[in-house]
């Protein structure tokens, strides 16, 4: 039996939210899954298995004492946490590693948030979790940091399609003006994603029109000060699916001149439309695109000479399928006899 730990689920939280879902969902293929929340979430559950006090409350208690909050959970169950966080379970305990960005580039968080993630991985790998990591890169980074710590190999994450393809007819996205080239760019507001590079590229270069979709997230608010407000740059903050689609099928390329990146699923996401993408040269993205040129960071003469060629559409490029990918989460629990 998995208990799973649901705090991150929906596409609110961004593409971890989304790699949650999917997690949920292909861990019900192959074993029984019980939802663990508190009593003021939105899943409902076995009022038997709500823990006692709200989440915020048990991260508190980690961020002051240093100590796991010990989540309730059935006997006997696997506690899986879709990100590092500050529980502890019975008995095994399986982890979904993204990136340690809070350790390895501190200065893109809040002092807490650095403090809160410190303090939780380091009480994961003390307990003898087991780490599931979505790339190579990241396996690496924690194996460096932490060479005890116990890894179950690399799955990719899932890339879903888009649950809606009707367009809502009120968002940004819905009335963005579609009619000139533009490119377009998706990713949570947050320091790691560059995107005051974009801003000095559109100032430099003010023949590109760039369409930019993401929730703000955290040390934001210069850079969503810029993007609101320099011409070229079309903020679009939250928008919904059909128009997310309706931009991917009808940019001229995909950008991501991220800094660092644990995964980067709306590069992927790019590709599976068939959208060129253009991203920087960094780890993971040698690692998982590693068909494609990529551009040097910083550099906007070299990224003004790619964005200026006359792409032609790809092929939509074929990922795994949701059962396939269930199957390998399933694969790599049961090499290691964890569940």
């Amino acid at each position: 039996m998995i208990a799973f730990e649901t705090g991150l689920l929906g596409v609110g939280h961004g593409g971890i939210g989304r790699e949650a879902e999917s997690l949920y969902s292909a861990l019900q293929l192959y074993d029984e899954v019980v939802a663990l929340t508190w009593p003021d979430g939105e899943t409902h559950i076995d009022p038997a298995l709500k823990q006692r006090i709200q989440r915020k409350f048990a991260m508190g208690f980690t961020y002051l004492t240093g100590k796991s909050w010990r989540l309730r959970t059935p006997r006997g169950s696997t506690l899986f946490l879709p990100q590092v966080l500050p529980f502890t379970g019975k008995s095994d305990v399986v982890v979904r590693l993204h990136d340690l960005f809070p350790i390895t580039n501190p200065e893109w968080f809040t002092d807490r948030s650095i403090k809160l993630f410190t303090r939780s991985l380091r009480n994961l790998v003390r307990n003898g979790a087991y780490f599931l990591c979505d790339s190579r890169t990241s396996e690496i980074e924690l194996l460096k940091l932490y060479p005890e710590a116990k890894t179950l190999g690399v799955a990719h994450c899932y890339i879903p399609p888009l649950k809606s393809a009707e367009e809502c007819g009120k968002c940004h996205g819905c009335t963005f003006d579609y009619s000139s080239k533009f490119f377009l760019s998706v990713g949570t507001i947050e320091p790691r994603k560059n995107y005051p590079f974009l801003v000095s590229l559109v100032r430099k270069y003010p023949q590109f029109r760039i369409a930019v979709v993401g929730r703000p997230g955290w040390k934001s608010d210069e850079v969503l000060f810029n993007l609101r407000n320099t011409p070229g740059i079309a903020y679009l903050e939250y928008i919904c699916d059909g128009a997310l689609k309706k931009l991917y099928a009808s940019a001229h390329a995909f950008l991501s001149p991220s800094l660092s990146e644990g995964f980067n699923i709306p590069a992927c996401e790019a590709e599976k439309f068939g959208l060129p993408v253009l991203l920087s040269d960094i780890e993971v993205h040698r690692e998982l695109h590693p068909e494609e040129e990529l551009l040097p960071l910083g550099d906007i003469t070299v990224w003004k000479s790619a964005m200026a060629i006359n792409f032609v559409k790809r092929e939509p490029k074929v990922f795994p399928t949701f059962e396939e990918y269930a199957a390998e989460i399933n694969q790599l629990l049961q090499s290691r006899g964890v569940r």
